[in-house]
């Protein structure tokens, strides 16, 4: 099977009439349900410089939407919004849809009103779950209305989660294509740029941060001394959001199995257009 691995690219120059962006996501790993937990990542994710105006967090408890809320707002004085999603616990997938909503889910949260959300299910089970959940959120961004999708892709060895995290993307790139741009991409995808960062992937709809702007590997997986980049932002290719910077946030310690990633976005205000991304590299990857 053959596919192709982005390498690297760049935008032109950024237009005049822009604004930055700060954004971060996290896995904030599942396995503490206390409200502690839920309180110190969000502490540790304000911590972070520069500070986020948008919050992409994975593996979180639905439970505790409001808590994430509720320490961002007493930590900055700031008004945040989110929205929540959840996904579709095993044997729960009816065919067209979740029988039952199942406590884990991703969540986006941010300083900028949101005017618009959804979410939708990719129908591809793995291990944990028989449908993992997207999340849109549309922000006002000065503006210019910003299309913020998270996402969390299956992992295991109980089905053929490579297939199916690209039937997920797939979909991802279909259901984005309904929305206006600029658009950005976050999350957990449980899996190198060997798969993420191709045709059968992203690509070409959206374009992976790291390679454009990153330094390193961009290793975020697993904590203390991770060895796979599986957490990312991307933008979509038009270059109606470009990043300019992008790391990732290791003092965030054993919180996690994961560390968060950061970035920064300029955003083109509404009316114009940052030009397309260009001088992208690619080479041909044979997929096992």
């Amino acid at each position: 099977m053959l596919s192709v691995l982005l390498i690297g690219g760049a935008w032109p120059g950024v237009a005049s009439a822009s604004t930055a962006l700060n954004v971060i996501t996290w896995n904030i790993r599942i396995d503490d349900s206390s409200e502690s937990h839920a309180r110190t990542t969000m502490d540790l994710l304000l911590a972070t410089t520069p500070q986020p105006e948008v919050i992409v967090i994975e593996e979180a408890y639905q439970q505790w939407f409001s808590t994430y809320i509720d320490e961002l707002q007493q930590r900055t004085g700031r008004t945040w919004q989110g929205v929540f999603a959840t996904h579709c616990a095993p044997n729960n997938w009816t065919g067209s849809a979740c029988s039952t909503p199942w406590y884990q889910g991703i969540g986006i949260f941010t300083t900028h009103a949101i005017t618009s959300s959804n979410s939708t299910l990719f129908p591809f089970a793995d291990c944990w779950t028989s449908a993992r959940v997207g999340l849109r959120a549309a922000i006002d961004v000065g503006g210019t209305t910003v299309q913020v999708f998270a996402m969390h892709l299956q992992t295991g060895s109980c089905t053929d989660v490579r297939q199916a995290r690209f039937n997920s993307m797939s979909q991802l790139k279909a259901w984005a294509a309904n929305y206006s741009g600029p658009q950005i991409v976050a999350g957990d995808f449980n899996a190198d740029m060997d798969q993420i960062d191709t045709t059968q992937g992203m690509l070409p709809n959206f374009v992976d941060s790291w390679p454009v702007i990153g330094s390193g590997r961009g290793f975020s997986a697993f904590t203390p001394t991770p060895t796979m980049k599986l957490d990312y932002w991307f933008a979509d290719a038009s270059g109606g959001a470009r990043p300019t910077s992008t790391a990732v946030v290791t003092s965030t310690g054993s919180t996690s199995d994961h560390y968060p990633v950061q970035a920064t976005f300029v955003i083109q205000s509404s009316g114009g257009a940052l030009p397309a991304v260009t001088g992208l590299r690619f080479i041909a990857m044979r997929l096992e």
